[in-house]
């Protein structure tokens, strides 16, 4: 038989640790950490390829968007990334149709500043045969 009811215990202590401010907490200090993070992602990938992969920064979240000029191939792109050891998503993979713009999904949540730094570096030299990248 399936039991259908809450887990009385686990509501009562998550009730506290939100009653008690935690959760707040966890919330802002996360916040901060993700926003330090999309922060170094940007001007690493400013400065690793500007001029070729333009990231459109978002006010929260743990993704941004890398557009890519027009006429790329974002699967190409994404091809690129995968054989050189890194994951973005292509943006074309979210469209039932031909996206407007190509573009590159790119999550930094879950990576120190350095990674994300060091991972700006490794796409610039990645995607070089994808466009005439330096």
């Amino acid at each position: 038989m399936e039991d259908r009811h809450s887990p009385m215990v686990d509501q009562a202590v998550l009730e506290r640790f939100m009653r008690e401010g935690h959760f707040g907490r966890h919330i802002r200090r996360t916040r901060l950490l993700y926003q330090e993070r999309r922060d170094v992602l940007l001007e690493a990938l400013r400065r690793e390829l500007g001029g070729f992969l333009e990231p459109s920064p978002a006010d929260a979240g743990m993704h941004l968007v890398g557009w890519l000029p027009a006429g790329t191939d974002d699967c190409a792109a994404h091809q690129a990334l995968q054989n050189a050891g890194l994951e973005a998503q292509p943006i074309s993979a979210y469209h039932l149709a031909e996206p407007a713009r190509p573009g590159l999904m790119l999550g930094y949540a879950a990576y120190p500043p350095e990674a994300l730094r060091q991972a700006a570096a490794q796409m610039a030299r990645a995607l070089v045969g994808v466009r005439g990248v330096r």
